[in-house]
């Protein structure tokens, strides 16, 4: 009987799960199609300079819908969430960073592993809100924003804020 009711319980809740897309690769993973590849060749060579000149571990990950993984609970907590779920970054520094950008919901977030100082969160949202944001704005899509160059919201990240490890 108390396996029965564990179940009854277990069931629902497993149902409210998030479900987390494989990576594509320790980059960037262009799930909605939002980069050419042109752009995405930049995007990946930055992602990568910036891992060896810090160590630390930054992924770029674009979907169309939170909804298509599952997701039904506030944007900054599913960016988390798949921020931990692949684990990205250097598990004993906890330092990863997940850009992640949902086309259609208008959200994205610059989500940091919990060995940053809090003080950095509101470096990441003004990148987000000075370099991410006019682009979605002016009604561009990420083609646009990445056209551009990501040099701009990855150097304010990497600066003071990822100092070498090595």
């Amino acid at each position: 009987m108390l396996r029965l009711l564990a179940l009854l319980v277990w069931f629902p809740l497993a149902a409210f799960a998030q479900s987390y897309p494989e990576p594509l690769s320790d980059t960037v993973n262009d799930y909605a199609d939002l980069l050419p590849p042109e752009a995405e060749a930049r995007v990946v060579a930055t992602l990568q300079a910036a891992r060896e000149e810090t160590g630390v571990h930054i992924v770029l990950a674009t979907i169309i819908s939170q909804g298509d993984y599952g997701g039904d609970a506030r944007f900054a907590d599913f960016a988390t969430g798949w921020l931990n779920a692949w684990g990205i970054g250097d598990a004993s520094w906890n330092d990863g960073v997940l850009i992640l950008v949902a086309r259609d919901d208008r959200e994205m977030r610059i989500v940091l592993g919990g060995g940053f100082d809090v003080i950095w969160d509101g470096r990441a949202q003004r990148v987000i809100d000075t370099a991410m944001l006019p682009a979605f704005r002016d009604d561009e899509t990420m083609r646009a924003a990445w056209r551009m160059g990501c040099n701009r919201p990855l150097s304010d990240l990497r600066g003071p804020m990822l100092p070498k490890r090595r």
